[in-house]
């Protein structure tokens, strides 16, 4: 079963299926290793953060790159959900990771 995912300020970005990150067009854009979230390349996105929004701390020191995963098939497009509700502000030293996609 897809997990929605959103941009900060509520807008839908895309979805996760089993271990890998697609957007809302069911383009493949990366993986999940637990929580973390790296693109297709294997460099580092951001976390998983509240089941739906993906949060790059802006504090902590980089991450070196992930081992690359094989290419997904494609998806199932799920149903598009409504927006969410804009958050207000990013927890402190965290910001919206989908703003480099």
């Amino acid at each position: 079963m897809a997990r929605y995912v959103y941009k900060w300020d509520g807008e839908y970005w895309g979805f996760i299926e089993g271990e890998y990150l697609f957007d809302k067009k069911g383009n493949y854009k990366g993986f999940l290793e637990g929580v973390e979230v790296h693109k297709e390349d294997g460099s580092y996105v951001g976390a998983l953060t509240g089941e739906k929004y993906i949060l790059l701390s802006t504090i902590s020191p980089h991450r070196p790159l992930a081992a690359l995963r094989p290419w997904p098939p494609k998806p199932k497009m799920p149903t598009e959900p409504p927006r969410e509700s804009p958050r207000t502000s990013s927890p402190y030293g965290a910001e919206d990771a989908l703003k480099r996609f």
